[in-house]
């Protein structure tokens, strides 16, 4: 499958981040708290990607975490997944490649982070990586603060 890459690398660079940048995390040794923040950022990565596969763009913004929302306004968000959504159309099948608790990702503040990895099947047939970064968010629990896609 071919990708226009430079509107993969402008989410990419939209959101704050790249995946060389994402592989530089510093990671925190599993335990019961680790595998229990997991479990629970993946239902919320599972319930945000729901809104992109439905074309909800707005409400995933609106969902999203605060790095997130500060990397791009609504507007800007919706442009750009529309653009990479056309792309690669409708995703089939996510399996998780990675998931891996850390308090430090480049260009996010120290907190608590899941850094979840996808391989996703395009339309296709094809795959592609989906990297998505959630952070723990108070009261609002994990949150989106990164999201990119590129050809697997």
């Amino acid at each position: 499958m071919r990708f226009n890459s430079p509107a993969i690398l402008g989410l990419a660079l939209l959101l704050g981040t790249t995946g060389r940048a994402m592989a530089q995390k510093t990671a925190v040794p599993p335990s019961a708290a680790t595998d229990s923040a997991i479990a629970s950022a993946h239902k919320a990565a599972d319930a945000w990607l729901d809104q992109l596969d439905g074309a909800q763009y707005g409400p995933s913004w609106d969902d999203a975490g605060s790095a997130f929302q500060r990397a791009s306004t609504k507007e800007q968000w919706i442009v750009t997944v529309q653009k990479v959504r056309g792309q690669v159309g409708p995703l089939g099948q996510r399996t998780v490649q990675k998931s891996q608790f850390t308090t430090t990702v480049p260009n996010l503040p120290v907190g608590e982070y899941v850094v979840m990895q996808y391989r996703t099947v395009s339309a296709s047939g094809g795959f592609i990586t989906e990297t998505v970064v959630l952070q723990r968010d108070g009261a609002r629990g994990w949150r989106v603060d990164s999201y990119v896609v590129k050809p697997a």
